[in-house]
């Protein structure tokens, strides 16, 4: 509860500190389930990197969890919204990137993913350069 309440008032960096701190205890808490896998932490501070402004960082969180076990769907989840963002940020190439070395975690998903990152990528090439009226020459 407290890195909810540290991430609401916008202190993302003690949230992350927080957050890494509990994965270590719950590590070692002897009451802990087997099937609670406290890596599942990582995918918030992976979005904390994304409010930071950081997403390589929230990359290397995302993946770092899906390599200890956290559900593949609900990092997938997470790297498309991470494309998403790179996208929005201008970074097409990035998103497309990002989207195609991971497909294999959902491709469907992926796979549409990367077309609406391409068609997003194709319309604000069009803003930049816009058409160019030819005419004929006067005589």
């Amino acid at each position: 509860a407290k890195a909810e309440t540290l991430t609401t008032q916008g202190r993302y960096l003690e949230a992350i500190d927080h957050y890494e701190k509990h994965i270590l205890n719950r590590k070692i808490d002897s009451r802990r389930l087997p099937s609670e896998n406290p890596e599942f932490y990582n995918l918030y501070i992976g979005d904390l990197y994304i409010k930071l402004d950081r997403p390589q960082d929230a990359e290397e969180k995302y993946l770092y969890a899906l390599s200890k076990e956290v559900d593949s769907k609900l990092v997938g989840d997470r790297l498309i919204r991470l494309s998403r963002y790179l996208a929005g940020k201008g970074n097409f190439s990035k998103a497309i990137a990002l989207l195609r070395t991971n497909r294999r975690l959902d491709l469907d998903a992926f796979d549409a993913e990367i077309d609406e990152v391409h068609k997003k990528s194709v319309a604000a090439e069009e803003r930049v350069t816009p058409e160019r009226k030819f005419s004929t020459p006067s005589k």
